[in-house]
């Protein structure tokens, strides 16, 4: 019984410290895309309370954050999972006056 509860808190932490690798690659992959594709961005910053995966049927998680320092200007960015691994942008979305795009 034992070794069940420790595999379990094992699995656990290897599955936390997988998301949590995730996220940081994800939040570099966002930043870069914002970059190349808006004009006047200097800066990237990410609220990570608002990170979130999606079921895994979906195979996605959503991460957001604002530009510039400036906290008006919001975005939040969908980014493919699959096999554990970060893919390509899905959609992407922002706050009115955002830069514009390039």
């Amino acid at each position: 019984m034992m070794g069940i509860v420790i595999l379990a808190g094992g699995y656990v932490a290897v599955n936390a410290y997988q998301k949590d690798k995730m996220l940081k690659e994800a939040e570099k992959k966002a930043e870069v895309y914002i970059k190349k594709n808006y004009d006047q961005i200097d800066k990237v910053s990410f609220n990570e309370d608002y990170h979130e995966f999606y079921p895994e049927d979906l195979s996605g998680l959503s991460i957001s954050g604002y530009a510039n320092g400036k906290k008006g200007l919001f975005f939040s960015i969908d980014i493919n999972t699959e096999d554990d691994q970060v893919g390509s942008v899905k959609s992407f979305f922002h706050a009115g006056d955002f830069p514009p795009e390039k």
